[in-house]
């Protein structure tokens, strides 16, 4: 009987080892499950205000665009055409998912139009959603500007 109880003493103390040995084991893939960053443009970037640039034109020099997002979900785009007298302007409402940008136009015959958002800049994307290629790809940008002033053309 006297043997029998180191024995048993020694088979608590391990089994009492291995438990807390498997707490630690398991703390760390909890902390590894932790909630997902939600750090994107719709709730982390300052995305409303005023926006121009010039975009590239087949018969102009360019296109003068000020893209104004207001804190109603509405928008005004003017676009003006370099050495040409007119613009036109468009208006509508705006939602951010993530970091695109999607303006739907008030005129139904329009399409939407996307655009990434970053800090201070907005990059045009195509009808799908994806960046624009090609040699003049750096050129559709709109920079965030302090005030609501026509983009001038180059």
């Amino acid at each position: 009987m006297k043997s029998l109880i180191p024995v048993t003493a020694a088979l608590l103390l391990l089994a009492a080892c291995g438990q807390r040995n498997a707490s630690r084991q398991t703390a760390p893939a909890a902390a590894q499950t932790a909630a997902p960053d939600m750090h994107d443009a719709e709730n982390a970037l300052d995305y409303q205000g005023a926006y121009t640039g010039v975009f590239p034109a087949a018969d102009v020099p360019g296109i003068a665009v000020t893209l104004t997002l207001g804190p109603d979900g509405r928008y005004t785009e003017v676009n003006r055409y370099c050495e040409r007298p007119g613009q036109f302007t468009d208006y509508g409402c705006y939602t951010v998912r993530g970091n695109i940008l999607t303006l739907r136009p008030d005129s139904p015959k329009d399409i939407p139009a996307y655009y990434r958002v970053g800090e201070n800049r907005l990059w045009r994307l195509d009808s799908h959603q994806q960046p624009i290629t090609g040699p003049f790809a750096d050129q559709y940008i709109l920079t965030k500007s302090d005030s609501a002033t026509p983009a001038g053309c180059y």
